[in-house]
């Protein structure tokens, strides 16, 4: 959804600005490593077994393989070449480890958190969810710690190129993030939030440039231009927690940033919450209200 021409604004003093624009906080670009690799899977696949991890997530993770075997929760077709995301669960014990499997009809989704493969046809993992690639992607679930779809505001390959047309995610400090109350689209918050959700930014919120940044005279890189034209089109969504702020590119893009992180920092100062973006009035505006970019097309079969 595209912000409104009537969205409003957080000023320069308001505490979501403070803590979304800290320069303590460092900025960063989330693609190689704690990302959300995303699989197609083909009908010629092998079939593999989804588990989930009996040992709730805590290491030694898969302390069992025997465990796992027995306690298959769901089957469907996985590449291969399929691997959880960087840093994995061997060698970072508390890393996030999203895997994301499209299922050969291209219809559904399977979200994975802290997943890993066990066995050549059997993955376990903490989080297993299966959503609808034409649902809402926000209120039926999802491994991210907002509660909805983990793919949700992803740069995907090609975008940084030929345009974003959608809003971005982003991740920030638990010392950042508002306690422990989140805002529409967000469901939930993180795990043991209480005591270490410190600051004034809801789960859910939506930040953005505001209309009047000139964007032509940020002098930003290409992809750094398209980064700044979404979040001033679009937005950011607060979806999770990091020791950074943020935004989420697929692993397979990673070589296509250039500068877009070192304008990322330059851009980020300039960010601010909107104020004004509940379900009735998504992206600050009614039904009916102007729009800053075009809506998206409806799906074809």
């Amino acid at each position: 959804m595209p912000l409104a021409t009537t969205a409003t604004y957080s000023g320069p003093n308001d505490p979501c600005t403070v803590d979304l624009t800290a320069p303590s906080v460092f900025t960063g670009i989330s693609a190689l490593y704690w990302s959300q690799p995303i699989y197609v899977a083909k009908p010629e696949d092998p079939w593999t077994e989804m588990v989930l991890d009996p040992t709730n997530g805590i290491p030694p993770f898969g302390l069992d393989p025997s465990i796992h075997h027995n306690n298959p929760v769901a089957g469907m077709r996985v590449p291969i070449e399929a691997t959880p995301a960087l840093p994995t669960y061997q060698a970072e014990p508390l890393t996030d480890a999203h895997l994301n499997i499209i299922d050969e009809t291209h219809r559904y989704i399977v979200e994975m958190w802290r997943a890993k493969r066990i066995a050549p046809h059997r993955i376990a993992a903490f989080t297993m969810v299966k959503n609808d690639l034409r649902g809402p992607g926000v209120g039926t679930g999802g491994s991210r710690a907002f509660g909805g779809s983990a793919i949700g505001g992803l740069i995907r390959k090609g975008e940084l190129a030929t345009g974003i047309h959608h809003a971005l995610s982003f991740c920030i400090p638990r010392s950042k993030q508002k306690c422990c109350a989140p805002v529409w689209p967000a469901t939930t918050v993180d795990g043991k939030a209480q005591g270490t959700y410190l600051g004034h930014i809801p789960l859910g919120q939506l930040v953005a440039l505001p209309p009047v940044v000139d964007l032509k005279s940020l002098d930003l890189s290409p992809q750094g231009y398209a980064i700044a034209r979404a979040l001033q089109d679009y937005g950011a969504y607060d979806v999770d927690s990091g020791g950074a702020f943020a935004i989420y590119v697929e692993p397979t893009a990673a070589t296509d940033l250039g500068k877009a992180e070192e304008d990322l920092r330059r851009i980020r100062p300039l960010l601010r919450c909107v104020t004004n973006n509940r379900p009735d009035f998504a992206g600050g505006g009614g039904p009916n209200a102007l729009r800053r970019a075009p809506k998206a097309p409806p799906f074809t079969e």
